[in-house]
């Protein structure tokens, strides 16, 4: 997908993408929420989340910590839409502009944006401090992982279930494991607790509304 840099004027001058990659296989991205222009983030991407990203138009980073790369929101369902990827001159480092919804949240902390502090400069002789810029969260980072722990606990149930005790297996399986991979993060209007969108009921079989398999009790 990448050109290979051949000189300073095809990097700086030509239509050519031709990304600088870093010694660890790195590019810097900043990413920002289109409709306001508030910085959410940065991070990093390798060449095979760059290309994610572009092809799928969704934000694909990679992490430093993990070593691996992470869909932006897969767990906790804030995924970041991606409208413009703007590169600089050098073509080592990345502008994204994303959209995010109005309730959306970038930051694995649960505020909107990564930057939720400020450094105080009032007082920079002395050891500095931060201070809040008093934003909310918009979610419960302990509850979302809580949610995204069921959600992979179903997961593993459906794919236990024996065929012996499925109706139409096959059928049965496909739906509900899409059912799972479908599912995002909702907040529950009357509890305000964290659940998913959508789940199968392991102990009916159900799932939105319909019967996927057939328990054993009930054969």
């Amino acid at each position: 997908m990448f050109n290979k840099r051949i000189s300073i004027e095809q990097v700086e001058e030509s239509n050519e993408l031709a990304p600088k990659f870093d010694e660890k296989g790195l590019i810097v991205v900043t990413t920002v929420d289109a409709s306001t222009g508030e910085v959410l983030m940065t991070g990093y991407m390798n060449q095979e989340a760059l290309e994610k990203t572009i092809k799928t138009r969704e934000s694909y980073y990679f992490s430093r910590s993990h070593q691996a790369i992470w869909h932006k929101g897969a767990t906790s369902g804030y995924t970041q839409k991606v409208l413009e990827i703007l590169i600089d001159d050098d073509q080592d480092a990345l502008f994204m502009k994303v959209e995010i919804g109005e309730n959306g949240a970038s930051c694995h902390v649960g505020y909107k944006s990564c930057f939720y502090r400020k450094i105080k400069l009032e007082d920079n002789q002395n050891k500095a401090e931060l201070e809040s810029l008093g934003h909310k969260k918009v979610f419960d980072p302990n509850k979302v992982m809580e949610t995204h722990l069921t959600q992979q606990n179903y997961k593993d149930k459906i794919m236990a279930v024996p065929k012996s005790k499925i109706s139409n297996s096959r059928r049965g399986m496909r739906r509900a494991h899409q059912s799972l991979s479908n599912a995002k993060i909702v907040e529950d209007k009357e509890s305000g607790e964290m659940r998913l969108s959508h789940n199968v009921d392991m102990t009916t079989g159900m799932y939105n509304g319909k019967k996927i398999f057939t328990p054993k009790a009930e054969k």
